[in-house]
């Protein structure tokens, strides 16, 4: 991952929508919402966001379904406790 190559220390964002695309339009291995948000979780995306609900929506794919991800087994504990630390670093 370019993280590592470059000793990128900061967090890395999707636009708004993009990770929601991934399995909701874009049919990433025409994957399950749980299965894309474990895609851009092992991809290293962070944090996302979804304006998808309209302006007052809150959360992200990530809230919605990373702790399906965790129990269907797709990301560890330990996938999330990166993505976590560096979003709180921030």
């Amino acid at each position: 991952m370019l993280r590592n190559t470059w000793n990128f220390t900061g967090y890395i964002t999707s636009d708004s929508g993009a990770v929601e695309d991934i399995y909701a339009k874009h049919h990433y291995l025409n994957s399950t919402a749980a299965a894309g948000v474990a895609a851009a979780v092992k991809a290293g995306c962070d944090i996302d966001s979804s304006l998808d609900k309209g302006h007052a929506s809150t959360g992200s794919p990530y809230t919605w379904s990373l702790k399906d991800a965790l129990d269907q087994k797709l990301i560890t504990d330990s996938d999330v406790d990166k993505l976590l630390s560096r979003s709180l670093r921030m």
